[in-house]
């Protein structure tokens, strides 16, 4: 079954900061912006800018299990927010909060993030000179609703695919590093021979 996105989810744009956000020394906020949101749909909120809350940021604040889609330029990658710590979005970033019982947010970032929902989305955006897409696109995007129990399996089965490919990465990163090394040593060690 395929439902409207707005129809699952309360769909908000990120804060509306008046002029460039500087960070302040001692901020308990972090503010998540286009920057923070990688690729492959990691956050890292560990670079992200902190200022110090105030009232107006109150409604705005995220909560864990909120979905993050970036709005702005030709890739829209997709986040989850583990609440770790207080944070708003920021504009360029879509808050989909969904309501619960009914999509998971990891199946939503597993789905979104999908090579062939990112073309779908790239269909989707407007602008001739900054692709972006509006709130109301996202509303209006039909996601596929398949039972929980489902969900949790392609859930699980991500997990591990992502999980397998940081392993790879590492395994590559340091069979590199290996080779590196021996090269290195047996090199400098001709070159101390001979002479």
């Amino acid at each position: 079954m395929w439902k409207r996105l707005g129809d699952l989810a309360h769909v908000t744009t990120g804060f509306p900061f008046r002029g460039k956000v500087l960070p302040e020394e001692g901020g308990d906020l972090a503010v998540l912006q286009i920057k923070d949101l990688s690729t492959q749909g990691e956050l890292d909120l560990a670079t992200a800018l902190r200022i110090h809350s105030n009232p107006t940021h109150h409604k705005h604040l995220l909560m864990p299990g909120d979905v993050l889609l970036q709005s702005r330029g030709t890739q829209n990658p997709v986040a989850v927010f583990d609440g770790s710590t207080g944070a708003i979005a920021a504009l360029g970033l879509h808050v989909i909060r969904l309501q619960p019982n009914v999509l998971r947010p990891e199946f939503l970032f597993w789905y979104l993030n999908h090579p062939k929902t990112q073309e779908r989305l790239r269909d989707v955006a407007r602008g001739s000179t900054v692709a972006f897409i509006a709130k109301s696109d996202v509303e209006d995007f039909t996601v596929p609703v398949p039972p929980l129990a489902l969900q949790a399996q392609v859930i699980t089965v991500d997990r591990l695919r992502r999980q397998e490919r940081l392993l790879a990465a590492q395994a590559d990163r340091l069979r590199n590093e290996y080779i590196d090394t021996v090269m290195w040593q047996a090199a400098s060690s001709d070159r101390i021979n001979k002479a």
